[in-house]
């Protein structure tokens, strides 16, 4: 039996495998938050890397695994970046696209980071309430180390959403089952009786 996922849990450092598991955490999370999603690439000094003066996309999520079209989203595609260093928040500063790594849970590729990148470009930020920039990366806005026992709510939602998560990969809907049943290459779900 795996152990279960939780918001520091590091992806593994080969690049196929944190790849696999990235696209179908991307997809998963994609899906039910009914959010688009681009995932664009990011060198190791943090820089988006561009083929022509383009960036270069290392996975889109249109469609979500029970056929909902989400490319007409008011909003637009959410853009996170993803490169050696981790996940990376984008947006545009000055009319450039550029990308600033988050480190909220952890350093890395962590899935509560990848949580915290989606979210921080797929929702509103007002007065930077969520999240803020400092030291040249996402934080929490509200960490504050200085007070005894006071909780990051920021970083408590990523642990509330990949709880959320997990139960949903674990229901009985079965477009979702047979769809991850696919992803694994494991049997066909719902379970075909032989009688």
């Amino acid at each position: 039996m795996r152990p279960a996922l939780n918001v520091d849990t590091d992806f593994p450092a080969s690049d196929r495998s944190r790849a696999q598991q990235t696209e179908l955490l991307a997809q998963l999370v994609s899906g039910a938050l009914r959010k688009p999603l681009m995932m664009l690439e990011v060198d190791g000094n943090g820089q988006l890397v561009r083929n022509e003066g383009k960036p270069v996309q290392l996975a889109t999520v249109n469609r979500t695994w029970d056929g909902v079209d989400l490319q007409w989203d008011k909003n637009g595609l959410t853009m996170i970046g993803v490169g050696p260093g981790g996940y990376y928040a984008m947006g545009y500063r000055d009319g450039a696209l550029t990308c600033a790594p988050v480190k909220i849970d952890g350093n890395g590729a962590t899935i509560g980071n990848f949580l915290h990148a989606f979210m921080a470009t797929a929702y509103p930020n007002p007065a930077s309430t969520r999240y803020v920039l400092k030291d040249n990366a996402v934080r929490s806005a509200t960490a504050d180390t200085r007070l005894a026992g006071k909780t990051d709510s920021v970083r408590a939602v990523s642990k509330q959403l990949l709880r959320k998560l997990q139960n949903f990969a674990r229901s009985d809907y079965v477009p979702l089952q047979s769809w991850l049943s696919g992803q694994y290459g494991g049997p066909h779900y719902p379970p075909v009786m032989v009688s």
